[in-house]
């Protein structure tokens, strides 16, 4: 159930405006980390080592550039830390599972369902940090891949079942559960086509939406604005409109960044060819597999993203 003030407020008895951000703003961190790192690495793509895709970037730290795992780690720590936030702190007891009677304890049942979702993105971890730590061979190619969807397609499960409330809150969270949905096909697609640029860029484009959109749920209904009234039709009318918007203010403003690096790329190297190009079809030159320098501390410590994220016979 859901209540509202007569000035248009919207305070859902199963979320809190903390609850919106906190997610919100993870997401925009996390995507993006793999937009910079994805345009990176087919800025830096050559004949010899073209672009690939990576569930995952490592962050490379110390003299040498050396590879650490600081993604896997965190989607593992993080998660955990959520999974007993959810169950345990805050709390005056461990948020039981059943109640006096038996059945299902129903106000527990929302902490029980975010720590699910955690734990798909913890496992998640596990598999990165097993193919980065195991020896060449362990685990499958596109493993990583196939868990990062797995993950995604749980969040998007767990939501989809947690869709209620008035049209203005259920429309809002249904277009949160499309856009988690979306991104788990696209980790799918990415194993297929481990080739594809453009897959690996939609994938942190979709998660960057996600972000604005948690930030933007919180913003429409915990504020006082009476537009924003929960039963007021126009209000569900306007969800859509300020969806498409950030759809293509996020679409653009990325498109924007990839080319304003590949003009720095002129720049700096005197050539801006798409890696995407046929072998045949691509000029030969002095600069030929250089790397974009300027994007690391150290230019003479930079090297070949595809061959540093080599493992077990696949990219990471």
């Amino acid at each position: 159930m859901s209540t509202g003030s007569i000035n248009g407020s919207m305070r859902p008895e199963h979320g809190t405006w903390p609850g919106h951000v906190l997610p919100g703003s993870f997401f925009l961190i996390w995507s993006t980390w793999w937009l910079f790192s994805t345009f990176r690495l087919q800025l830096q793509a050559t004949r010899q080592a073209p672009f690939r895709s990576c569930a995952w970037f490592p962050f490379s730290w110390g003299v040498r550039g050396k590879q650490l795992p600081l993604e896997p780690i965190l989607k593992v720590l993080l998660p955990f830390l959520g999974i007993n936030a959810e169950l345990w702190a805050g709390h005056t007891s461990y948020r039981n599972l059943y109640a006096s009677d038996g059945r299902f304890e129903p106000g527990n049942l929302q902490d029980w369902q975010h720590s699910a979702m955690y734990a798909a993105f913890l496992v998640s971890g596990l598999v990165d940090l097993i193919g980065f730590w195991a020896p060449a061979g362990t685990s499958p190619p596109g493993i990583e891949h196939a868990f990062l969807g797995l993950a995604f397609a749980a969040e998007g499960l767990l939501f989809a079942f947690h869709l209620k409330g008035t049209p203005l809150d259920w429309s809002l969270h249904f277009l949160l559960v499309v856009l988690v949905f979306a991104a788990s096909l696209v980790c799918l697609g990415e194993y297929r086509f481990p080739g594809s640029f453009v897959l690996t860029a939609l994938r942190g484009q979709l998660v960057l939406l996600q972000g604005i959109w948690f930030i933007q749920i919180a913003e429409i209904l915990f504020k006082d604005k009476p537009a924003w009234a929960p039963d007021y039709h126009a209000s569900a009318m306007m969800v859509p409109v300020v969806f498409v918007t950030w759809m293509l203010s996020v679409l653009f403003a990325t498109l924007a960044a990839y080319v304003a690096l590949r003009l720095l790329m002129r720049q700096r190297t005197g050539s801006a060819r798409p890696a995407a190009f046929p072998a045949a079809a691509q000029p030969k030159g002095p600069d030929e597999g250089r790397l974009l320098t300027g994007l690391g501390s150290d230019a003479g410590s930079n090297i070949e993203l595809a061959a540093a994220f080599e493992r077990n016979g696949h990219l990471l």
